[in-house]
């Protein structure tokens, strides 16, 4: 016969070592240790402390989740992101509209090929052994998605020109959107936008980067400066 029995009152998350020993009017025989040697009690996780929703383009959209108050007594692994058209997450349309994603690792993930001006909802849980979390809808509870202005150029850099009087500046294309939140990643180690079927990376906000705008001051606040206009193809 199989015999079960339930310990209580533990501390989730601490780990525990078990065994057990047969009884007989003799005394007690040898030990035998449990399989696995040790648990840790764990529960479901609370839901994210924040789930934010940006707008990163005409088809896409940001979610940055921050992680639960408590993990349930298991680290977090991931987080589960929910997505619809209907405000209570049952409109059954189907990608692109209406899906979900286990995102690992990062604090923020983009959802692409969406519809421009339709309206989204998102929430967002965290996943441990025990599984995904309570739920969390998204601050706002939705958006439009919607062209943006583009991101920050990165790896701005000044050296000295081959000239007097001359400075070379170099930039590269925005890597964030406008809103500050990587696409994918953590803010660390922000990952590439997607890129749509037609046209550049979303960080650019859903319309081509035509131009570059440069200003340059001999104040550090730029209370005063002077500007000019550089074609966006020109990298210095």
């Amino acid at each position: 016969p199989t015999y079960e029995t339930v310990i209580q009152n533990l501390v989730k998350g601490q780990v525990y070592y078990v065994r057990v020993y047969a009884c007989n009017s003799l005394g007690f025989g040898p030990a035998k240790a449990t399989t696995p040697p040790y648990l840790h009690p764990f529960d479901q996780a609370s839901a994210p402390s924040q789930v934010n929703l940006f707008v990163t383009s005409d088809t896409m959209i940001t979610v940055y989740v921050a992680p639960p108050i408590s993990d349930g007594g298991d680290p977090i692994t991931g987080h589960l992101i929910t997505w619809d058209t209907a405000e209570g997450f049952d409109s059954m349309t189907g990608l692109p509209d209406d899906g979900n994603v286990t995102v690992l690792g990062d604090t923020s993930y983009t959802i692409d090929q969406l519809t421009l001006g339709r309206r989204y909802f998102v929430k967002a849980q965290a996943i441990n052994l025990a599984g995904p979390g309570l739920a969390l809808k998204s601050l706002p509870t939705s958006v439009y998605p919607n062209t943006q202005s583009p991101g920050k150029p990165v790896g701005v850099s000044l050296v000295a020109g081959a000239l007097p009087g001359q400075v070379n500046m170099m930039w590269s294309f925005p890597m964030i959107p406008k809103h500050g939140i990587p696409c994918f990643g953590t803010a660390a180690a922000p990952r590439t936008c997607p890129t749509p079927s037609v046209g550049s990376v979303a960080s650019n906000g859903g319309d081509e980067i035509f131009e570059y705008l440069i200003e340059w001051s001999l104040e550090s606040d730029f209370t005063t400066y002077t500007t000019i206009i550089v074609p966006g193809n020109v990298l210095s």
